[in-house]
């Protein structure tokens, strides 16, 4: 049986942070690889930075549009 809560959450490697599918929000990945869930870090997929922008790759970027279904 697949983990839910495991794919809920998709990792974008090129920004070091995780995408959570369900309520559009970007949380930042810590050093051993897991997702810091603190929500002081977290920000909404329409809130980011210009910089969060420019520093993530296409692969990245076309994994949260499929899910989104709009351009970022």
């Amino acid at each position: 049986k697949m983990n839910k809560e495991k794919e809920r959450y998709i990792k974008l490697e090129s920004v070091g942070n995780f995408f959570d599918t369900k309520t559009h929000i970007i949380f930042p990945m810590n050093k051993d690889g897991n997702i810091d869930s603190n929500e002081d870090m977290a920000v909404h997929i329409d809130d980011i930075s210009d910089e969060f922008r420019n520093s993530i790759d296409d692969y990245d970027y076309n994994k949260i549009i499929l899910i989104t279904d709009y351009l970022v």
